[in-house]
C-alpha cells in the first residue's frame, strides 16, 4: 500500500488533533489546580498546532511545493521542540505531571515529525483524480 497525499494529510490531521487534545487537556488540568502535563506552555502548544494545521492546509489547496517547504520547517521545529526537548528532560521528570505525560509528549511528536518528514521529502503518491 502506497501512501497517497490524501492519506498523509489525514494522518497529519490526526496528529494535529492529538496535539491539540494534549495541550487542551494540560490547560484544563492546570485550571483545576493540577500540574501541567509538561513544562511547555499549553497555550503555545495550541498556537503551534494551529500553525501546523495551516501548513497542512497548503496540501489541501494543492500547493505541493509550498506544502513541502512548510513541512521541512515543521519537521525541524517538531523534532527539536516536540521531541528532543522532552527527551533531554529525562533527568527532570518532575517537570511533567507523570512519566506517562512525558512519554506521550515524545510519542505524539515523533509521529508528527515523521509525518512532516514524509511530506517534506515528497514520499507520497499524488492524489488520485476523481471520476
Amino acid at each position: 500500500m502506497s501512501l497517497t497525499l490524501n492519506r498523509l494529510v489525514f494522518l497529519q490531521l490526526l496528529y494535529c488533533a492529538a496535539g491539540l487534545l494534549y495541550n487542551v487537556a494540560s490547560m484544563l488540568e492546570s485550571r483545576v489546580g493540577d500540574a501541567l502535563w509538561a513544562p511547555t506552555d499549553p497555550g503555545y502548544g495550541v498556537v503551534g498546532m494551529t500553525i501546523y494545521l495551516l501548513f497542512v492546509s497548503t496540501a489541501m489547496l494543492e500547493q505541493k511545493y509550498l506544502y513541502r517547504f512548510l513541512m521541512t520547517i515543521a519537521a525541524v521545529l517538531l523534532g527539536y521542540s516536540g521531541v528532543l526537548k522532552h527527551v533531554f528532560n529525562i533527568g527532570d521528570l518532575h517537570l511533567y505531571q507523570s512519566v506517562w505525560t512525558w512519554m506521550s509528549a515524545i510519542l505524539v511528536n515523533i509521529s508528527g515529525t515523521a509525518l512532516a518528514l514524509v511530506g517534506a521529502f515528497g514520499l507520497f503518491q499524488p492524489p488520485t483524480p476523481q471520476s
